[in-house]
């Protein structure tokens, strides 16, 4: 990371999985400020980072909406939008129910879409999404 992540509020969907978690890690280290998203409180509950935690269905656009106002509040800011979230489905593409094509869309394409037109208008200048 060669840019100054001191005191930056990164906001992290994802945050109860190996790559939210590890991506977390790096930031705090680098100083940020941290809010997890995520939709398993337990889970969520035991991750070992510092931060504020908002529990929620990325796939929930009101989720999404209040996953931002949780990274404002917590921190008065929001300079990044990491989005770790996933979902997915094994087996012959022909044998997927489409309930579960319609997690995999919502979670893996709608979610983060919906995540980013939540958070992209409070952005500060120079923010990312990634």
């Amino acid at each position: 990371m060669a840019r100054d992540f001191r005191e930056a509020s990164i906001l992290i969907a994802g945050a109860t999985g190996v790559l939210g978690q590890e991506i977390g890690r790096r930031f705090v280290r680098a100083g940020a400020d941290l809010t997890l998203f995520a939709r398993d409180e337990e889970r969520l509950s035991l991750v070992d980072l510092p931060g504020a935690r908002i529990v929620g269905d990325l796939a929930d656009e009101s989720a999404c909406h209040r996953a931002i106002r949780g990274a404002l509040g917590a921190h008065g800011r929001l300079d990044g939008i990491i989005n770790a979230a996933g979902v997915v489905a094994f087996g012959a593409f022909e044998e997927i129910e489409d309930a579960t094509i319609d997690e995999l869309i919502s979670t893996n394409f709608l979610g983060p879409l919906r995540l980013m037109r939540a958070g992209i208008p409070d952005l500060q200048s120079g923010g990312f999404v990634a």
